[in-house]
């Protein structure tokens, strides 16, 4: 059963475009691919200068990258500094023992060495340190109560989601076969920054989440998002109370340890289309299949999958209560001790 989705499906959501907003996406595709804007939408746009091809390099030369284990890399860049701090030591070597020509090397590969060794180690300080307490704080108000949530009527869904982004992968989903149940809010919902779209996938029992979000937070301070941020969720549920869990953002921060064995939390931050999330959701749901004897559970009513969600953030609540973000935590954070070797999963 799906509590009645078809219904909510022909009068929540918005297929009509407005007028411009064909010539806006146009004209952000421009953007993205010219890094120009046409002058007639361009009011005061300010975009980020683009990074010169050195910086470009040095990055990724000093960058250890999240998302996979970080240890071997961290290794590997601390032996080529250590090779190249000696290589410089011996160019100044060869330069005291009357070599000119060394001289001139020991300059120019020693100012190299000390340009990104700098940056290296400001990089990683910062990850080590800094941002052990922004995590810590961060976690706690992720966990700091237990979320409800509730259903929203077509009639406040409507203009929640009336957005481009919204309608085009409503619409790319809808075509995939996809079933719409409902749109579900936090409460009290005119403090919430987000609203989720849910809907049924063909088979397994699976959920695909669009979770839209019209603003963002920092202190006190508001930030609305236009077009609204879309990122993706699938869940599928399983007969021993464990879940597969995935998301193409990073932020599947848990206190939880004790999990059933059919659990897996994945995150695909290079995903960047609902289906193609879907397809690699179903990969490691087959897989937990071969690999456990839990059974999927069929789709349930919304109510109840609403109860699901609120279970989740309670169980996650308690917790965080009971054992807040550790420095155990954040060197496992660090070294991503619980990130798979993919590129794309963590």
């Amino acid at each position: 059963g799906g509590g009645g989705g078809g219904g909510v499906s022909e009068s929540a959501i918005q297929s009509a475009p407005t007028p411009w907003e064909t010539e806006l996406l146009t004209g952000f595709d421009q953007f993205c691919a010219t890094r120009q804007v046409a002058a007639r939408l361009a009011h005061a746009p300010r975009f980020p200068p683009e990074i010169s091809t050195s910086a470009r390099l040095i990055r990724r030369l000093v960058d250890v990258p999240f998302g996979r284990p970080r240890l071997r890399g961290l290794l590997v860049r601390c032996a080529a500094f250590a090779a190249g701090l000696g290589m410089t030591v011996l160019l100044v070597y060869l330069a005291v023992s009357h070599e000119g020509w060394a001289a001139c090397l020991a300059v120019i590969f020693g100012t190299l060495w000390y340009i990104c060794f700098y940056a290296f180690a400001q990089n990683e300080y910062h990850n080590l340190f800094r941002t052990y307490g922004l995590l810590r704080a961060a976690r706690a108000e992720t966990y700091r109560r237990a979320e409800q949530y509730a259903a929203l009527a077509p009639e406040q869904a409507a203009p929640r989601l009336d957005d481009p982004v919204v309608r085009k992968y409503t619409a790319d989903v809808l075509a995939a076969g996809f079933v719409h149940v409902g749109d579900v809010s936090p409460v009290p919902f005119e403090e919430a920054d987000g609203t989720y779209r849910i809907f049924r996938a063909p088979t397994r029992g699976t959920y695909l989440v669009l979770n839209c979000w019209a603003r963002t937070r920092s202190g006190d301070e508001t930030y609305p998002y236009w077009p609204m941020l879309v990122d993706f969720e699938c869940q599928t549920f399983f007969s021993d109370g464990g879940r597969v869990d995935s998301l193409n953002q990073r932020t599947h921060d848990s206190n939880i340890s004790d999990r059933p064995a059919s659990t897996r939390l994945l995150t695909f931050p290079k995903v960047a289309d609902p289906l193609a999330l879907y397809q690699a959701h179903m990969e490691a749901v087959e897989t937990v299949l071969d690999e456990t004897t839990a059974m999927t559970v069929r789709h349930e009513p919304l109510d109840l999958y609403i109860r699901r969600q609120e279970q989740i953030s309670e169980e996650e609540h308690r917790a965080s209560a009971r054992r807040g973000y550790s420095w155990r935590d954040h060197i496992r954070w660090y070294f991503q001790l619980d990130a798979k070797s993919s590129d794309n999963s963590k």
